[in-house]
């Protein structure tokens, strides 16, 4: 648009064409920032399971306002058949995504990286897709002890089944547990959750009984590091978690914490402040300890694993809602400035 043409128009023509211009490029803005979202979530299988259980996961992404917040959730299955590869178990997760219809209601799309055994990477990218217009969050949370569909007690548990999560960002905007504060940044944390009393006995006869968790760091540079905890009876999952805590410190900023149920304790580990995220995972070969991993905005990693128990509240206004009273009281002024000119000229 030539704005140079515009002189010879009337003053309030020429103040509504204006402001036409300026709300285009606020509409474009606003578009280009809605794009750049912290809506993604990788998930890289690096151990199969070697026994038949049941996983659980939870997908849970956080919208809106932090004074109206809403959280699109869903929560998925599937039994594991044995024998499984990393490829095969990453493919059970993206069909149990995709086959349960609460996840393709609540807006979660999957990439497929999976691939076919033996060389395939074993990886696949969950996408919110429910709140395009804001800057949400996708948190995700993969367990074999059910944590997010309420606790199960004992029961055969996968031997060294595990996996990588690691967000897009190491930080969110919006802190739906902060009303006071909606400008302030989340931090993306891993929680790694153990429950459950150590036996000793591993799922393989001859095999020692250990709890591992990983910090992969290849994505700064760096390598995958992995902590292992050789386990004896009667070794409570608070135990092996200070231990574990006590051994990543070189590779991660991790604390121990209470887990999300009450016999459970887990390690809350930070995503770096500065670089690219790391991505967070644990396994267990002992009969009696089970496990979860998830990674989820600091104020929403005590929920990760079941939901918040939060009614959505009504969505806030629509900007274009706005938009459009900011162009009608532009134009009755621009109509205004009109007739008084011509009134005045007469």
């Amino acid at each position: 648009m030539n704005l140079g043409k515009m002189r010879g128009f009337p003053t309030g023509l020429r103040a509504l064409a204006f402001a036409w211009v300026a709300v285009a490029l606020m509409l474009v803005t606003a578009r280009a920032a809605a794009t750049t979202n912290c809506n993604q979530t990788e998930s890289h299988t690096i151990l199969p399971p070697d026994r038949p259980a049941t996983v659980y996961l939870t997908l849970l992404e956080q919208c809106g306002s932090p004074q109206v917040p809403s959280f699109p959730t869903c929560k998925a299955m599937f039994n594991v058949t044995t024998p499984m590869t990393v490829q095969s178990k990453c493919e059970a997760l993206v069909t149990a995504i995709r086959q349960t219809q609460a996840c393709v209601s609540a807006g979660f799309t999957v990439l497929d990286n999976c691939g076919p055994a033996p060389l395939g990477l074993a990886q696949f990218t969950v996408t919110g897709t429910a709140c395009s217009s804001t800057t949400p969050n996708v948190s995700i949370a993969i367990s074999n002890t059910g944590f997010n569909q309420g606790e199960i007690p004992g029961g055969t548990l996968p031997d060294y089944e595990a996996e990588v999560l690691s967000p897009v960002c190491t930080t969110t905007p919006g802190a739906a547990s902060q009303p006071a504060a909606p400008a302030a940044l989340q931090p993306v944390v891993a929680e790694l959750v153990l429950r459950g009393t150590a036996t000793g006995v591993s799922f393989i006869s001859g095999q020692p009984a250990a709890v591992t968790a990983f910090v992969d760091n290849t994505n700064n540079g760096g390598v995958v590091t992995s902590a292992v905890v050789p386990t004896v009876a009667g070794m409570t999952a608070t135990t092996i978690v200070a231990s574990l805590n006590e051994k990543l410190a070189g590779a991660a900023s991790c604390t121990a914490a209470a887990g999300p149920t009450a016999t459970s304790s887990a390690i809350i580990c930070q995503q770096p402040l500065t670089g690219n995220p790391v991505g967070f995972g644990i396994s267990t070969s002992d009969v009696g300890i089970g496990l979860g991993n998830a990674s989820a905005p600091a104020n929403l990693v005590a929920v990760a694993f079941s939901g918040p128990a939060v009614v959505a509240a009504p969505a806030p206004a629509s900007p274009m809602l706005a938009l459009l009273l900011l162009l009608t009281l532009l134009a009755l002024v621009g109509l205004w400035l009109l007739k008084r000119r011509e009134a005045t000229a007469s």
